[in-house]
């Protein structure tokens, strides 16, 4: 019987009978479909037929944890623990709900009792070398997330984390096989970080070695997973700036500006690329250019220094800006013999460059 055939199934079941243990059932098939919304409304009836049954506590909180729900998750795993379900898995959910809450401590706790119960727990050894690269404690991750990829070598998520670490300690090749890993295990599982954040990530790579038409690939395959996703935008839009495609780069910034109003970050990223744009037209002698994606900034950010600055020696003092668009951009260092001091585009320029090469 296939997942759709149980759904109908389970359909015809729930309605002559009002058992908790069917609507569970019902709740893992269209978990199965990675339908995050339907699950947890099946879950929320089994619940009330049995408030008291762990199993229904565990498999709410995943499903609020993929939905993104923290809080609401931890109390869930939480319940199913003081239930009485105490497994590898109620506390790995937990684990995870507080790494994201960065409740670091606590999360280290719960992920090596997970460990504890299954020194095989492959996704809870993953986590923990995420925490440990978290701490900066580089080589500690890189043994777990191995840990884990030796006891189940398709599971794609360590593979992602691993290729994470390398791509952070530029170890760039070696990254892109690890990416590739994982998104050829990707579908095999139905718990793993997203296969667009995995080709996202592959495009970072690609883009940190100049490989730019491959990293567009990339993060135009990441995007047919999460159509407008902010940041894939965005590092797309990089890409497009190192091929001089200024007019495409800005046709995304525009998308990412009107698709995320309330979403401050990625609008502080935006301006960044924006004023990024900006000095690479002006270091290309198209002042002209440059000086109107200053006055974007400042349409959106009034009170933007960086934008006021080079707007105004934009038309004040083109040498001056010249000289600090070859000390500090990294397009520039590229053609220029002044680069002992040269700083990427998010040393000069990004509130939080986490955000846009995450």
């Amino acid at each position: 019987m296939n997942i759709a055939e149980q759904l109908k199934y389970y359909d015809r079941a729930t309605k002559d009978l009002d058992r908790a243990k069917l609507w569970i059932n019902k709740c893992i098939a269209y978990n199965k479909l990675r339908n995050n919304i339907q699950a947890l409304k099946c879950f929320e009836i089994a619940q009330d037929l049995d408030p008291d049954n762990s199993e229904t506590h565990e498999l709410k909180g995943k499903i609020l944890f993929n939905l993104g729900k923290n809080d609401e998750a931890l109390i869930c795993f939480e319940k199913s623990i003081q239930l009485g379900l105490s497994n590898e898995n109620t506390w790995y959910g937990k684990g995870m709900c507080l790494f994201n809450l960065k409740k670091y401590d606590e999360a280290l706790t719960c992920l090596d009792k997970s460990i504890k119960i299954n020194p095989k727990a492959e996704l809870a050894l993953s986590a923990k070398g995420e925490l440990l690269k978290s701490q900066g404690k580089y080589d500690e991750a890189q043994k777990f997330y191995d840990r884990a990829i030796e006891i189940t070598p398709t599971l794609p998520v360590p593979w992602y984390y691993k290729g994470e670490l390398l791509l952070l300690i530029a170890k760039y090749d070696q990254a892109i096989e690890c990416f590739d890993r994982a998104i050829e295990f990707y579908d095999n599982y139905p718990i793993s970080p997203g296969i667009g954040l995995v080709w996202n990530s592959k495009g970072n790579a690609l883009t940190s070695l100049e490989k730019h038409d491959e990293a567009i690939i990339c993060f135009d395959k990441a995007l047919s997973h999460s159509p407008g996703n902010g940041t894939y935008l965005i590092n797309k839009a990089y890409s497009l700036v190192s091929k001089r495609l200024f007019d495409d780069a800005m046709r995304l910034c525009d998308q990412v500006l009107h698709s995320n109003e309330n979403n401050s970050a990625l609008r502080a990223n935006t301006i960044d690329l924006i004023n990024y744009i900006g000095s690479y037209l002006s270091y290309l002698d198209r002042y002209q250019e440059g000086i109107k994606c200053f006055e974007k900034v400042l349409t959106i950010d009034s009170k933007n220094e960086t934008a006021t600055n080079l707007k105004k020696l934009a038309f004040e003092n083109r040498s001056e800006l010249k000289r600090f668009i070859i000390q500090n951009m990294d397009f520039a260092n590229k053609n220029s013999d002044t680069s002992s001091s040269s700083k990427s585009r998010n040393e000069v320029y990004s509130s939080d460059g986490k955000v846009i090469r995450s």
